[in-house]
């Protein structure tokens, strides 16, 4: 089995600071939906860089949509890093809420879901800092990482997320958005799916915090 050991990378089995990762063995077999994540950063390691843009997308295990969430977050006066990679200005993120003010929504939509995401430590570190900051305490959630399961279905030149949608000749439309990331990645979810031995988890669905925020998300 590929391996791909380096502190940046999950290792499948692990119950890292946030996210416990699917694996070929495990305790725990979930049946449940798929909540799809992806992140625009500031820069690359938490708090030092903030959440700029999330997207969520809530699939079925057939890649059918559920329930939608995005919106630009405001990262309290901190500066916006590299716009000609994210695209994301200081102007942008005007009345854009506070990650505080949107972890209602993203609690919800999350619930009794599988987290994925393309390198999912990258996604982590960055929730696990803004939850702990916004004074909300989690268990540990079932989470799958793309990065390591292409590795383990896919033999390919390298595994950047665009390479491995590319694999399935689809495309990412609006490329390093984080709503555009996730939508391609739930083209291809299900085949990936149809490709890889059974998947267990190290933990199990917890119910999560109802958090009662009023904002207004504000999209791209």
């Amino acid at each position: 089995m590929p391996t791909y050991e380096a502190p940046m990378f999950a290792q499948p089995g692990e119950v890292g600071s946030l996210f416990a990762y699917g694996a070929y063995q495990g305790k725990f077999e979930l049946d449940g939906s798929y909540s799809l994540i992806d992140l625009e950063t500031s820069g690359f390691n938490p708090p030092q860089a903030k959440i700029l843009e999330i997207a969520i997308l809530k699939v079925n295990v057939n890649g059918d949509v559920i329930d939608e969430f995005s919106t630009l977050i405001d990262p309290m006066a901190m500066d916006v890093g590299r716009t000609d990679i994210h695209g994301i200005t200081s102007k942008m993120l005007k009345h854009a809420p506070t990650f505080a003010e949107a972890v209602g929504s993203i609690l919800k939509i999350i619930q009794n879901s599988i987290l994925v995401a393309h390198n999912a430590r990258f996604e982590e570190n960055f929730l696990a800092n803004e939850f702990r900051m916004a004074g909300v305490s989690l268990p540990s959630l079932p989470a799958l990482d793309t990065l390591w399961l292409s590795r383990q279905i896919l033999d390919l030149e390298n595994y950047k997320l665009e390479t491995v949608i590319a694999n399935y000749n689809e495309r990412i439309d609006d490329a390093h958005t984080a709503l555009g990331d996730v939508r391609a990645m739930a083209k291809v979810l299900p085949r990936m799916f149809e490709e890889s031995k059974k998947l267990y988890y190290p933990k199990a669905f917890s119910e999560l915090p109802q958090i009662n925020t009023v904002f207004k998300a504000k999209p791209r």
